[in-house]
């Protein structure tokens, strides 16, 4: 039988949709730095806790110039010195903990980024089947509609499509290469991957949120099983 003719096409399905863009920006570069940077705190408490006596720092009798050296050093530590919005995200969270009374009460970072807007999806359709009495194509025909008319919705809020990766193991293995300084020869050994598989996730993703990558010849010597233990998280691998 000859499949019905229908006009769905006049919005064509590209996957995901992405929030409205600011300045040309899409919001998921602040989402990305937001799972890169909490991947990096997962995979070294010692970021966080460091950052932490930062603050007693300048909250104690440190001078303003052993404290700007002590972030400044926090920073190099953990290769986020090279890009301007790794030290405002810094300066963020010691402003947090300024606000909060002290870093001791503040256990975990604040993350702070722009939200999409609520959009209220038009109402399903009665989706119920019976096969006796009309064909599958028809009720096909009638939820791709649906889906159509869902989709108009958030294009017409100013959703755009995504191109940016979404990835999960790829925010892991940046966090590991930058901030744990594995190499790229480490992980691909410690997870069973190539290397060139590794390398193009790690340079993409950073490239996507604006992160210098630390110089490939520094970096920490661990055997696989240690990798593998430091990458023991979800979606990790």
């Amino acid at each position: 039988m000859r499949k019905p003719k229908t006009d769905r096409r006049a919005i064509r399905p590209v996957g995901q949709l992405d929030w409205p863009r600011d300045s040309g920006r899409s919001h998921w570069v602040g989402w990305a730095r937001y799972q890169f940077l909490l991947a990096g705190i997962k995979l070294e408490p010692r970021l966080w806790s460091g950052l932490q006596k930062v603050h007693r720092l300048g909250a104690g009798n440190a001078s303003g110039d052993e404290y700007s050296r002590a972030l400044v050093e926090w920073e190099k530590k953990y290769e986020l010195a090279a890009d301007e919005w790794c030290h405002q995200w810094a300066t963020s969270q010691l402003g947090w903990m300024d606000m909060l009374g002290g870093s001791h009460r503040m256990v975990a970072p604040i993350f702070e980024y722009p939200g999409p807007p609520e959009i209220e999806p038009p109402a399903l359709p009665n989706l119920s089947w019976r096969p006796s009495e009309e064909t599958r194509e028809s009720i096909q025909q009638r939820f791709d509609t649906y889906l159509d008319r869902v989709e108009h919705a958030y294009r017409s809020a100013g959703f755009t499509p995504v191109r940016e990766k979404r990835q999960r193991e790829h925010f892991w293995w940046l966090a590991a290469y930058q901030i744990r300084r594995f190499s790229y020869s480490g992980l691909a050994d410690a997870l069973g991957l190539q290397r060139h598989t590794i390398e193009l996730g790690v340079i993409d993703l950073a490239k996507k949120i604006d992160l210098t990558l630390r110089d490939p010849a520094s970096y920490h010597r661990a055997t696989p099983n240690k990798i593998r233990e430091a990458l023991n998280l979800p979606d990790a691998r």
